[in-house]
């Protein structure tokens, strides 16, 4: 007889968790609950100070604020610690559909409006330390006062990778909006379509140490306007500030865009005696060291810039590069207008290669200032409308329009007034001297790897075989014109047409 023996085995499969989508309510939520209904929501969302609801994450949870409540200063410090997966971001934002009140609006984190700012929030009201992570229309604002400088961060990040900070509002009243405080390296990370004011800094940071690669940074979409409040203690402002030691060649920025971004309102200093400080750029990247730079469709204008130092008032699109730069810098169909105070407007150094393309320049002192050589810079196609219409450049010394062209650069250039519609929309009017006065980049954009600069600000397209415009806008002008007909009815006597005006031209009018 064959006795059988049956052997049973028993293991333990690692099963991945599922994703879930939990809801947040300061004002109707408690973490008692499930949060995983909207009738059902948490008070808190993991990682805030008062977090205390049972959860385990897993890679893509969706956390959903609702609209229309405020979160006050007990969820501080916010930290996002867990990461999503490449592909599965775990997401912090809203349901339009889910709201207090008449109508969804953002959803509110109040920092108190505090003088000083208690130190466990100095350096990050909110904290970012995930990678894979998307936070998407909320709203920052309230954490310091007005015309008190801090020293303090409404946002810290430390993630490195996969990144998206989307249709967000910042308003703190901080010293700088978002800093990056890099420990490692990464790539990704994604700034688009938010909006920045009253602060030193909107977006900022790097490494001045450590060895460390940002691959691919992109900064698209946003407004940034009135930084006034926080431009204080002779501190200097920046739209964008990326900075890496002048020593460290290993810490560097491969591939940076800076895109169809707009810049408006008060930037000058909030305490107008200080000689020291005020804005510097509103694009600066000295964390430059291999890739490119992009920078295109970005519309500057500055109201109010009597008190801001010329020297550190500079243009949207400075690039200063403070090691051996081994990419390119391409800046190209930029619109700015500015005061009498601005220094200059687009400058770059220590680069292989500088494009300045299609730029539109009004007001300010000086055009460009550049650090490279005739051999690998191109400049030409450009409106530069300046208080002295003249490039400093650090090779050539300080040149006049004149002496500049001699050298080669802007050979098919302009210095006339381009005709902006107002000193707050840079659009052009129609008779502007900047229409189809650009050079066709089509091939040119596509050669390089940014087929996105065909747009315009506006997202509208540029000619495909004719002459672009000068500028962030795409004018309309050359499109073809639908005829119109005039139709003339009387009732009980002869038909009467007045036209009234100035100007010269050619009426035909053609019926029975």
């Amino acid at each position: 007889m064959r006795r059988v023996i049956a052997f049973l085995f028993s293991a333990t499969l690692a099963i991945p968790a599922v994703a879930g989508t939990y809801y947040i309510d300061w004002s109707g939520g408690s973490d008692a609950n499930s949060g995983t209904s909207t009738n059902s929501a948490w008070k808190d969302a993991p990682g805030m100070a008062g977090f205390a609801a049972t959860y385990a994450h897993a890679a893509g949870d969706r956390f959903i604020f609702r609209g229309g409540t405020t979160w006050p200063t007990n969820i501080a410090v916010w930290t996002i610690s867990n990461s999503g997966a490449a592909g599965t971001n775990d997401y912090y934002g809203v349901d339009t559909n889910w709201f207090t009140g008449v109508s969804w609006s953002r959803p509110v984190f109040d920092g108190g409006g505090c003088n000083p700012i208690p130190s466990f929030r100095q350096y990050g009201y909110w904290v970012v330390g995930g990678n894979y992570v998307t936070i998407d229309n909320l709203c920052l604002t309230n954490i310091g006062v007005t015309g008190v400088e801090q020293g303090d961060y409404a946002v810290k990040v430390t993630s490195t990778t996969g990144l998206l900070i989307e249709h967000c509002t910042f308003a703190p009243n901080a010293n700088r909006a978002i800093v990056f405080a890099w420990y490692g390296s990464g790539n990704d990370i994604v700034i688009s379509s938010n909006d920045f004011s009253m602060c030193c800094w909107g977006v900022g940071g790097g490494n001045a140490t450590t060895d460390i690669v940002i691959t691919n940074f992109t900064l698209a979409h946003n407004t940034m306007h009135d930084f006034n409040s926080q431009l204080v203690s002779g501190v200097h402002g920046d739209g964008c500030y990326l900075y890496a030691s002048t020593t460290n060649v290993g810490t560097y920025c491969a591939n940076f865009w800076a895109y169809d971004n707009v810049f408006y309102g008060d930037f000058s200093k909030y305490d107008k005696t200080n000689s020291a400080g005020g804005m510097t750029a509103f694009v600066w990247d000295s964390m430059l060291n291999q890739g490119n730079a992009y920078i295109f469709n970005n519309m500057a204008t500055i109201q109010n810039d009597a008190n801001v130092s010329g020297a550190w008032s500079c243009g949207p699109n400075s690039i200063n590069n403070n090691v051996a730069y081994l990419g390119a810098v391409y800046m190209l169909n930029n619109s700015y207008y500015a005061g009498t105070n601005c220094l200059y407007c687009m400058g770059f150094s220590s680069v292989t290669n500088g494009y300045m393309l299609n730029n539109v320049w009004k007001g300010g002192q000086s055009g460009v200032n550049s650090g490279l050589t005739a051999s690998n810079m191109v400049v030409d196609y450009n409106d530069w409308n300046g208080g002295r219409p003249q490039v400093n450049n650090y090779f050539f010394g300080t040149n006049s329009f004149a002496t500049w062209r001699t050298l080669g650069f802007d050979l098919h250039s302009i210095t006339n007034d381009p005709l902006f519609i107002s000193a707050s929309n840079l659009q052009l009017q129609a008779v502007s001297p900047a229409i189809s006065a650009g050079t066709n980049l089509l091939a040119f954009v596509s050669a390089n790897n940014f087929p996105l600069a065909t747009n315009d600000i506006t997202g509208s397209g540029r000619p495909g075989n004719s002459a672009w415009d000068m500028g962030a806008y795409q004018s309309s002008t050359n499109a073809p014109v639908t005829p119109h007909r005039i139709i003339i009815t009387s009732s009980g006597g002869p038909p009467s047409l007045v036209l009234s005006g100035t100007g010269t031209g050619t009426i035909t009018l053609t019926g029975q």
